[in-house]
């Protein structure tokens, strides 16, 4: 049965917005791909992740994000913590749910209170990441 599948997309730009799609549960790498226009996801969780937004939320990346050369995307290097190991995210990215099911962990779209949860934990970063898109227009 498909349901409404609700993700929060930031871009490459820093724009953040709330975006959905039809899926099925177990098919949410699919919903991803499709959302961001790509063929293959890769699931990124971190402490960070957990650290900024209090719960078991992941991202999903271009796989092959950094071989098309994509834009960095400050929101997903931070998140990710390129600060502590130099690894960058590329490209746009969508924030997901981890959850636990019957047959173990599993990803799933947000809820509506989810994606509320999540644009205002990103809205408390903006301030850090202007600063941090004004250097990197320095370079």
């Amino acid at each position: 049965m498909s349901k409404r599948m609700i993700f929060v997309k930031i871009t490459t730009d820093d724009q953040i917005s709330v975006v959905e799609t039809k899926g099925t549960q177990g098919h949410t790498y699919a919903a991803a791909c499709e959302l961001l226009g790509i063929d293959m996801v890769e699931h990124v969780i971190t402490q960070r992740m957990v650290d900024v937004f209090g719960d078991k939320y992941s991202m999903f990346v271009d796989e092959m994000g950094h071989y098309k050369s994509l834009p960095i995307n400050l929101y997903g290097s931070y998140l990710y913590a390129m600060d502590k190991h130099g690894s960058a995210i590329v490209g746009d990215i969508l924030i997901a749910k981890d959850i636990m099911t019957d047959e173990g962990p599993d990803i799933d779209a947000l809820t509506e209170l989810d994606a509320k949860h999540v644009v205002k934990s990103l809205d408390k970063l903006a301030p850090m990441m202007k600063v941090a898109r004004g250097r990197l227009s320095k370079l």
